[in-house]
């Protein structure tokens, strides 16, 4: 599957597991017109972190991942792994210092 957005922001690196395996997060928002934009938070692992490292906020991507659904103590979970990016445009430093607006515990959300 792909998702074509901008990236919203770039967890750091962490290690997981005994075997310290490689971990790093980003968040994407669609790039398009609507009111209520889709967003989606896409996990890299090993050598795939790689990938992601010279991304910043404000960079329009094209992500291609694999959607799993795993079951752990009769609960099932969703994980979404990224395997490719594309970067289809770089941001400009003053839209990535916008692309993370505060947040405002006053404002309504949409749902």
């Amino acid at each position: 599957m792909e998702f074509i957005g901008k990236v919203l922001n770039k967890s750091g690196q962490e290690s997981i597991g005994s075997q310290g395996l490689a971990k790093q997060s980003i968040s994407l928002e669609e790039s398009n017109d609507k009111q209520y934009k889709d967003s989606i938070m896409v996990d890299f692992f090993g050598e795939k972190c790689g990938l992601i490292a010279d991304l910043k906020p404000g960079d329009i991507v094209k992500v291609l991942f694999n959607p799993r659904a795993k079951e752990y103590n009769g609960r099932r979970y969703n994980s979404i792994n990224g395997w490719k990016v594309e970067v289809i445009q770089k941001s400009s430093g003053s839209e990535a210092r916008a692309a993370a607006p505060a947040y405002d515990e006053n404002e309504d959300l949409p749902f």
